[in-house]
């Protein structure tokens, strides 16, 4: 028995339960559990008084076993969307922070050199126009129908991944510099000149 067979279970006892049939029904059959397939495992199991190293043979038959199972599984159900929103706004503070401290480091090198620190800016720039130059030649190529039908996979691959690390980094770049916390950053940096003024 698998994990949907326990969804299909679930869709049974308490319709309602989507978001909890959904993830269960994509947990594989083999291999390592996802985190965020291990949430929905924590909470269906939580809520029947199970361990979280249940199997799903253990899971169903309690299930069936518990006169309450509707509800208890409606509260899973709940606890499952709490959980995927604490790990998404972990995973956001963790984002904000790292910005935050790229700032601080820029911000406290222009207060101690009194220059900024243009390896930030050349990179900036390296990435910006290396994204809009590889999706130029891209397009181009594709409208002109001159992409070889025979390109290898493994290049394929490559370009692939190279296109993926130039999307990442100019959004990166986009975050840094035009962010929520942008105007903060530039209050910051002028606080910073002031300093270096009054010393």
């Amino acid at each position: 028995m698998e994990w949907k067979d326990v969804a299909d279970t679930v869709k049974t006892y308490a319709p309602g339960a989507s978001a909890l049939c959904k993830v269960l029904s994509l947990i594989p059959g083999v291999g390592t559990v996802a985190a965020g397939a291990q949430l929905g495992i924590d909470a269906i199991t939580g809520a029947l008084g199970l361990s979280s190293s249940s199997t799903p043979q253990e899971v169903k038959a309690a299930i069936q076993a518990d006169p309450q199972a509707a509800f208890k599984i409606m509260q899973a159900e709940n606890d499952y969307k709490l959980a995927v929103m604490k790990e998404d706004t972990r995973r956001l503070e963790l984002q904000l922070n790292d910005v935050q401290s790229a700032r601080t480091m820029n911000t406290e090198t222009t207060k101690v050199t009194g220059k900024r620190d243009f390896n930030l800016y050349f990179l900036a720039y390296l990435y910006t126009v290396g994204f809009f130059v590889s999706t130029g030649v891209m397009v181009y190529l594709a409208m002109q129908s001159k992409l070889p039908s025979d390109m290898p996979q493994a290049v394929i691959f490559l370009l692939g991944n190279l296109f993926g690390c130039l999307t990442a980094g100019v959004t990166a770049i986009l975050q840094y510099f035009f962010g929520s916390s942008k105007g903060s950053s530039d209050k910051t940096d002028l606080l910073a000149k002031a300093d270096a003024i009054k010393d």
